[in-house]
């Protein structure tokens, strides 16, 4: 017969080997069968759990011991490493610090000799945007100075009233030069500056083309400035009115030139322009 997926010879074997287990504990611990036994049994193998519990205490414990005794012993020097990481760091910030005192005692003493120097000199270094300038030109009661910056100087001729004005986009400024009531000044970037002869009024006017201009001539009631890349600009004598005009060999060309009532412009491979005086009818 099969009972629980087994026989009952089977069952028996099972119950066999637990009785045989069971003596031999009782047989380890010496206990006699019955219910004093398990109690005895039950107690001892709590016994035994709880003594494994305090033997892993013991090895924590030691682990703890052993681990505050190494860090107790180097502390030390840990101490002394970190006093002379400090000791070193302290060495630097006060080279650093005595360099930043040197700096600035060389700064004020730097400083004191500008001012000795410059004492009795007011007229020396007083424009703001120091850049090469060009020689002075005096226009009515003005000087215009013009610079490779785009900075255009204006002063009293004793040299008092100095006046700065920047342009926006002139780079390469040339000499002023007067038409009329109206100040030109080119640039070799294609800009061309106004003013009034007392310097006020700045205005600003750039050739969407033309590159390092030449100073503006003016033929009967036409302003003519010519440059590289084969630019011909008009204007009216106050400025307004700029027309652009370029050859097709696109080089670099001279001032114009009036002959009888042709404008004559030559150029730097050859070309030979020319124009009516109010700058229509260009012919290469």
């Amino acid at each position: 017969m099969v009972l629980g997926g087994g026989t009952f010879a089977d069952r028996a074997e099972v119950d066999q080997a637990h009785d045989l287990q069971r003596a031999a504990r009782n047989a380890e611990w010496n206990v006699p069968e019955g219910r004093i036994g398990g109690v005895i049994r039950q107690l001892r193998a709590r016994g035994a759990e709880a003594q494994r519990r305090a033997w892993w205490l013991l090895v924590f414990l030691i682990i703890v011991i052993f681990a505050g005794l190494g860090f107790y012993l180097g502390l030390p020097f840990f101490q002394q490493f970190a006093d002379g990481r400090k000791q070193t760091l302290d060495i630097q910030i006060d080279d650093i610090t005595l360099r930043i005192t040197e700096q600035d005692n060389l700064r004020d003493t730097l400083r004191d000799e500008v001012a000795a120097f410059l004492e009795g000199k007011p007229d020396l270094l007083r424009a703001q945007t120091g850049e090469i300038l060009n020689p002075p030109v005096l226009i009515g009661d003005t000087v215009f100075v013009t610079g490779f910056g785009g900075t255009i100087l204006t002063l009293a001729p004793d040299g008092t009233g100095l006046m700065e004005r920047q342009a926006q986009t002139g780079e390469g400024l040339g000499p002023p030069v007067l038409i009329g009531d109206t100040v030109f000044v080119t640039g070799w970037d294609g800009t061309i500056l106004t003013l009034a002869p007392d310097g006020t009024g700045l205005t600003e006017r750039r050739a969407q083309t033309g590159w390092d201009l030449n100073p503006p001539v003016r033929i009967g009631d036409t302003v003519f400035v010519t440059g590289s890349r084969g630019t011909i600009l008009t204007l009216a004598p106050d400025g307004s009115g700029l027309t652009e005009r370029r050859v097709q060999t696109g080089e670099q060309l001279n001032p114009p030139v009036l002959i009888g009532d042709t404008v004559f412009v030559t150029g730097s491979r050859g070309t030979i322009l020319t124009l009516a005086p109010d700058g229509s009818g260009l012919t290469e």
